[in-house]
C-alpha cells in the first residue's frame, strides 16, 4: 500500500490533516456515495471459500479498495503489508468510527479481510496470487486484522452486497458439487484419467446391451 504522493495543492478537495489527506489520497478521491449502515455479516475464510469454489484472482494495483465478486470469482487489488501497516489501519479505521461525516471505506475493507484471513494457509494462498505482498513475519499478518476487528461490534456497509452474493453463493448446492468433484476427482490427472476411462467402459457397455436387446428383439 505504498504509492508516490503526487501534489495535490491545486485540487478542489480539502484535507483537514494529514491523517485526512493520506485517506484521500488512498481513496483516489473517488466519488464516496453513503450508503445505510448494516450489520456486520461475516463470509468465510478464503480456504473455505476455495473448498466451495470460490475462485479468486489479483485487481488493479491503483484502487485498493475496489474488491469485487461475479460469477464465483472474487477479484481483490494487491495490498502490501508492511510493520506500519497495522498503526495506518488503526489510525484510518479510528478517523471513519468517530467522524460522522466520514464514510466507512477502511473500517468495511478491514472487517472484509478480517474474515478473509483465518489462518495462515488463507496468508500463503492470497501470497502466492500476488493478492498480498508481504514485508513482515507470516505470524505477524495472520493477526493483524483480528487484532484490528476483535471486540469490536462495527456497522459497516460498503462491501454488505458483495458479502450477500458470496454467501449465497457458496450455499448453493451445485457449486458445492461441482467444487468436492474438482478437488476429489480432477486435481491428480491419473485420477481424472481413471475417471475417463470408467465413463467410457460404463458407456461402451451400455452400448453393447442396447444392440444385443435390439438385435434380440
Amino acid at each position: 500500500m505504498t504509492r508516490d504522493f503526487p501534489d495535490l495543492r491545486d485540487t478542489p478537495y480539502s484535507h483537514r490533516h494529514l491523517l485526512d489527506f493520506l485517506r484521500n489520497y488512498l481513496l483516489s478521491f473517488r466519488d464516496i456515495e453513503r450508503v445505510p449502515d448494516k450489520k456486520r455479516d461475516p463470509i468465510p475464510s478464503v480456504t473455505e471459500l476455495l473448498q466451495a469454489g470460490v475462485r479468486f484472482q489479483t485487481g488493479d494495483a491503483n484502487n485498493l479498495l475496489d474488491v469485487t465478486f461475479k460469477d464465483g470469482v472474487m477479484v481483490i487489488p494487491p495490498m502490501t503489508i508492511r510493520e506500519k501497516t497495522e498503526s495506518l489501519f488503526r489510525n484510518l479505521i479510528a478517523f471513519e468510527q468517530f467522524d460522522p461525516s466520514t464514510s466507512d471505506e477502511f473500517t468495511s475493507f478491514a472487517v472484509l479481510l478480517d474474515n478473509l484471513i483465518d489462518t495462515s494457509s488463507d496468508i500463503v494462498f492470497l501470497k502466492q496470487k500476488g493478492i498480498l505482498q508481504i514485508f513482515s513475519r507470516t505470524e505477524d499478518t495472520e493477526h493483524l486484522f483480528d487484532r484490528l476487528c476483535k471486540d469490536k461490534w462495527f456497522l459497516v456497509s460498503r462491501y454488505s452486497d458483495l458479502h450477500k452474493q458470496v454467501k449465497d453463493y457458496c450455499n448453493h448446492p451445485r457449486h458445492k458439487r461441482q467444487a468436492i468433484l474438482k478437488r476429489d476427482y480432477f486435481n491428480n490427472p491419473w485420477t481424472s484419467m481413471s475417471v475417463v476411462a470408467a465413463s467410457l467402459i460404463l458407456g461402451l457397455t451400455l452400448l453393447q446391451t442396447i444392440y444385443t436387446i435390439l438385435s434380440y428383439n
